[in-house]
């Protein structure tokens, strides 16, 4: 399986990830590895930097794993997402399964039910997460197909850099 944490695209949490991952690593039974993929944060790491590094670690634990479960929490739900629709589009085998935890899918800064809820909310309040959606893609890219997914230099996009540990 492969983690992708959440953190708006300008943080981490991994101690407490690492507690969670190792609660359902040990639930799983054996043989059952993670991999939490330490990408490139924003804003000194902008789209598509994080997404294509997401998606180099699933490559690489492709070919040493005949089955990949993605899970992403927040925006690591979005970079769940995006590099399927990467591999989708390029016909290459897309995860055997997705767990999209509260994904952060819609990043323009329109209008929508969900913004709505986040208004007066105290711990992720709306203002704080067009920051961070405008840390991790520039607002002139958030709209249309590009901002979309597109417009990284194909599957693997060429950009190292991404870490990744084992739990």
């Amino acid at each position: 399986m492969m983690y992708i944490h959440g953190g708006g695209f300008v943080g981490s949490f991994f101690a407490t990830d690492a507690i969670m991952l190792t609660q359902w690593a040990a639930a799983a039974g054996a043989p059952f590895a993670i991999a939490y993929p330490e990408y490139s944060l924003s804003p000194e790491a902008q789209y598509p930097t994080a997404l294509n590094e997401v998606l180099e670690v699933y490559l690489w634990l492709r070919t040493r794993s005949p089955r990949v479960i993605v899970a992403g929490e927040s925006a690591g739900g979005n970079l769940a997402t995006a590099p399927t629709m990467r591999l989708i589009d390029a016909g290459l085998p897309p995860p055997d399964g997705l767990v999209l935890c509260y994904p952060a899918l819609c990043l323009n800064p329109s209008p929508s039910p969900s913004r709505s809820l986040h208004m007066n909310d105290p711990l992720v309040p709306v203002f704080l997460l067009l920051k961070c959606a405008a840390a991790y893609i520039s607002p002139d890219r958030m709209y249309g197909v590009e901002g979309a997914g597109g417009g990284g230099g194909g599957v693997g996009g060429g950009v190292g850099g991404a870490g990744v540990g084992l739990l």
